[in-house]
């Protein structure tokens, strides 16, 4: 059998089964296009987790204070080992981590901020000041807090656009607001 006989016998069969022919490439091609679509979404899933994996820094380790729980009595235990100031100052001593550039201790929990009569539900940070350097960031207004204030427990606050904007709409002069935490 040649060729030319080949393509022959192929195109008959084409013509002699038309439904099953078209059902065929039909179905490759909706298998294609399914590959190509689970590929571009797990190509766009994968950049998308890179991308905050290096908003944060591409070499930033984050120890969390406390342990998993092993069960439901040890929930109240969770916080009896977690990280302490002396853990933060043995990471700060270069014989210990010699690669490591900056230590950050970080607390968050959830609270509310009102002025006059408008509340804001926010998620607060505790930190020092080095997460200006760490995280590259800068303010449009004020000062970030010093380690001075750190040391004397000064109430201060660094709020971000959108709690300054809900506050105190979008002309905010030097006030003060009032503070209260919730449980987290």
């Amino acid at each position: 059998m040649t060729f030319k006989h080949s393509i022959k016998t192929a195109f008959r069969g084409l013509e002699a089964n038309r439904a099953r022919s078209l059902l065929t490439v039909l179905g490759i091609v909706i298998g294609v296009t399914a590959i190509m679509l689970v590929m571009s979404l797990g190509e766009g899933a994968q950049n998308l987790i890179l991308d905050q994996v290096k908003g944060m820094g591409a070499h930033t380790v984050i120890v969390g204070a406390g342990r998993e729980p092993t069960g439901p009595s040890d929930a109240g235990q969770i916080f009896n080992d977690s990280l302490k100031k002396r853990d933060l100052d043995l990471l700060e001593r270069r014989e210990n981590t010699p690669s490591l550039k900056y230590v950050m201790p970080l607390a968050f929990g959830t609270a509310s901020a009102s002025y006059e009569s408008d509340s804001f539900s926010l998620t607060i940070y505790g930190t020092s000041p080095i997460m200006e350097n760490i995280f590259s960031m800068s303010l449009q207004d004020g000062s970030f807090f010093t380690d001075e204030d750190v040391r004397a427990r000064a109430k201060y606050v660094v709020i971000g656009n959108k709690v300054k904007n809900e506050l105190f709409g979008t002309g905010l002069a030097r006030r003060s607001f009032r503070y209260s935490r919730s449980k987290c």
